[in-house]
């Protein structure tokens, strides 16, 4: 907040700072890195993954659905 004679160097509120450009976290990645985190990030790999946890799913859920009665004797 700015007073009578206060400069604007003075003042410390985030609208008379200068903006500062910070470099992303993943600008230093090297070459490898950078495409596996590429590829990691995509909504295509997010595609992927779901229809790999779907196929699992159906395929389970079959494995089960059609095994036969097994009747086991209570043990008292």
């Amino acid at each position: 907040m700015l007073f009578a004679g206060d400069s604007v160097e003075s003042c410390d509120c985030a609208r008379c700072r200068p903006e500062r450009h910070e470099v992303p976290y993943w600008s230093l990645y090297s070459k490898p890195r950078m495409l596996l985190y590429s590829i990691t990030v995509s909504k295509y790999f997010d595609l992927a993954i779901a229809g790999v946890i779907g196929l699992n799913v159906i395929t389970m859920a079959l494995e089960f659905y059609l095994m036969p009665k097994v009747s086991f004797p209570l043990i008292c």
